[in-house]
């Protein structure tokens, strides 16, 4: 894309450079409001229209720009909503029995699962990590460093 950009914007100037070299003694009168500007060149009407132009270009990208930030910023602020709310949904328990939906078929008899056996030698699960025995653990080494592999605890 910016191949093509460059190339029509060389074209343009190109087309600029001939259309000037082409009308060079040529003078124009204009017309602006009330006012008359005589013999001004043409090749100099011709650079303002095409600054003014260029300008009023500018002026709609950054009217655009700014109307695409906001959309942005507001898509972003919904997704963290949703994304506070998705979170919160996953980490609550649900209250109370769920109630049963309208047209939900009901069965003749309720199904009961099987409380699975608990085995009397589980313990209580561990709050903090387990690093094992501390003869079991390798020599501390006092030049141990972060970026060197070494142990970074």
């Amino acid at each position: 894309m910016r191949f093509f950009f460059i190339v029509v914007v060389l074209l343009l100037v190109v087309g600029y450079i001939g259309f000037t070299v082409t009308n060079l003694g040529s003078v124009v009168t204009l017309k602006l409001g009330g006012t008359e500007y005589p013999d001004i060149p043409i090749w100099q009407v011709v650079i303002v229209s095409i600054g003014v132009g260029a300008a009023l270009i500018g002026l709609l990208a950054t009217v655009e720009g700014a109307s695409i930030r906001f959309e942005n910023r507001r898509l972003r602020k919904e997704l963290h909503k949703m994304e506070r709310e998705l979170n919160f949904l996953r980490t609550t328990q649900p209250s109370g029995d769920r109630v049963p939906e309208p047209d939900a078929i009901e069965d003749a008899e309720p199904k009961v699962l099987p409380a699975a056996p608990v085995a009397a030698t589980l313990s209580e699960p561990a709050t903090m990590p387990v690093y094992g025995e501390k003869d079991d653990w390798p020599p501390d080494n006092d030049d141990d460093d972060v970026y060197t592999g070494g142990r970074a605890v």
